[in-house]
């Protein structure tokens, strides 16, 4: 989760800088539309139900990869290999 929390605000960043960027007054109708949906867009990341279920997932998935990565070791005892799943 670690990852996540340090990536969270890139994954902000880019639409409220398409929205403001829409917001312009130099700007043309396809850029406003731009705006428009980058708008709706940052209302989706913005919610809580959104967050969590981001954090969620890449915690899923770094469990997933931890364990697919001690089940692909090759040279190892099945028995070891259980322990280090059960570790991970």
């Amino acid at each position: 989760m670690h990852g996540f929390i340090e990536n969270y605000p890139a994954v902000v960043k880019s639409p409220v800088q398409l929205q403001e960027s829409g917001l312009l007054d130099t700007t043309t109708a396809n850029d406003v539309k731009k705006a428009d949906q980058a708008a709706g867009l940052k209302a989706a990341i913005y919610s809580l139900e959104f967050v969590l279920t981001l954090s969620a997932i890449c915690d899923l998935y770094s469990h997933y990869a931890r364990s697919v990565n001690v089940l692909q070791t090759v040279d190892i005892l099945p028995h070891e290999k259980y322990d280090k799943f059960e570790e991970g």
